[in-house]
């Protein structure tokens, strides 16, 4: 919260912070911006993102916990997102 209060000036109270605000996650999954790393993982991650377009808290997590090298390896988070998108039928 300190970096957000030193970059924009603004200051938060995270008790009073919304959780499902879905214009919020849609901005932050459209520029998939990660800061403070330019490797090539938070490339990828933003990538994903992008792909995912994630709509809720319980996206990013799920999101968050498929970001792992077996699920990557496997096409796990590209079967998610499909699914989530409705592209491919869930069973």
């Amino acid at each position: 919260m300190a970096e957000i209060e030193r970059t924009t000036g603004e200051k938060l109270d995270i008790r009073h912070v919304p959780l499902r605000r879905r214009e919020d996650l849609s901005d932050i999954s459209g520029r998939a911006r990660r800061t403070g790393s330019s490797s090539s993982r938070a490339a990828a991650c933003a990538d994903i993102l992008r792909k995912a377009k994630p709509q809720t808290l319980e996206d990013l997590i799920a999101l968050n916990a498929l970001y792992r090298p077996g699920p990557l390896r496997s096409g796990m988070v590209d079967d998610y997102i499909a699914r989530k998108q409705g592209k491919t039928e869930v069973k």
